[in-house]
């Protein structure tokens, strides 16, 4: 639907919407590379409300292009400026968050590869995993941004079938904010996804899968599964 023309061909602008973006894209590429690749790295989170401490605090797993703006507060200034100009973000520079059409993110995506779709993900989950803030009560405003970006992770490690320590480390985090706020449901498949991937890559006796090991079954005594047992407490592990 994005490669048909829409409108009035004598009237209206007679390309479709994909080739209208994709020249924007180009040009956006020709003027700055770094641009370009924030640009496809927000095609991998929730198109709303995404805090650039992502792509700060994680530019060091972002790729080339990008692992610099950890360091230069003015490379992401340029960056974001040069897309702003596109029309393709939307800043709201008090929040310290963008903002990508969901549109896009669908444009983006459908020009890459396989491969290329997989890297990128692979990529935001580990950048998201380093820009979590700590769980507790004074981050929860933090947190309730976070979740939707860490939740849209979840599913790229259920797609891509992520494996990496920094996939259980996101899930294990995403699940005790959760569990924190005593939201359990939530939090169960979460806490289940990483001690299976802990089990898998680490095995049985490691000490981080003992951790994953402990969460669930805290929050199985806080669901109370286990009738009148011992209570532990969820503790959050960064990899």
């Amino acid at each position: 639907m994005l490669a048909e023309r829409r409108g009035d061909l004598v009237n209206d602008h007679p390309l479709p919407v994909a080739t209208t973006w994709n020249l924007s894209f180009e040009q956006v590429e020709h003027r700055n590379p770094v641009a370009a690749d924030l640009l496809r790295a927000c095609a991998f989170l929730a198109p709303d409300a995404i805090p650039e401490t992502i792509m700060t605090q994680g530019a060091s797993q972002l790729g080339s292009q990008l692992s610099e703006l950890g360091t230069d507060a003015d490379g992401l200034d340029q960056a974001v400026e040069t897309l702003r100009a596109y029309s393709l973000v939307w800043r709201d520079a008090v929040q310290g968050t963008l903002s990508v059409h969901r549109l896009v993110q669908a444009v983006l995506k459908d020009q890459m590869t396989q491969e290329e779709q997989c890297q990128w993900a692979e990529r935001m989950v580990k950048a998201v995993n380093v820009a979590f803030p700590f769980v507790e009560h004074r981050t929860w405003s933090q947190w309730e941004v976070m979740l939707l970006h860490a939740l849209v992770m979840v599913g790229l490690i259920e797609q891509y079938g992520m494996t990496m320590p920094e996939a259980s480390g996101l899930l294990n985090q995403a699940a005790f904010y959760l569990y924190e706020r005593a939201r359990y449901p939530e939090a169960e498949p979460l806490y289940v996804r990483a001690l299976a991937i802990c089990e898998q890559q680490l095995g049985a006796e490691h000490p981080q899968t003992a951790s994953s090991l402990n969460n669930l079954a805290a929050l199985y005594y806080r669901q109370g599964k286990y009738g009148e047992a011992e209570p532990v407490r969820s503790v959050c592990v960064k990899p």
